[in-house]
Order: C-alpha cells, then sequence, then structure tokens
C-alpha cells in the first residue's frame, strides 16, 4: 500500500497499543476504481 507504485492511496496509519494499522484515510477509496495508463494495458 505504502509502496512507490501506490496507486496515490490516500493512505493513513494509526496506533493501537503496539500494533499500527494502516488503512485509506478516504473510505471511497479503491484501486480497483482507478483507470489503467497505457503501460498497463499491454
Amino acid at each position: 500500500m505504502k509502496s512507490e507504485a501506490g496507486y496515490d492511496a490516500p493512505i493513513e496509519s494509526y496506533k493501537d497499543g503496539r500494533k499500527v494499522y494502516y488503512r485509506y484515510s478516504d473510505p471511497e477509496f479503491s484501486i480497483l476504481k482507478t483507470p489503467l495508463n497505457p503501460a498497463e494495458l499491454t
């Protein structure tokens, strides 16, 4: 999720004790809604 490819995903993290959780800061965001670029089509 936090890779360089990243899909421009709005990622936020929050801690709960010693654990860290990641989620989209925009609950409506989905990488499946992102259109493919020309390089991904081939």
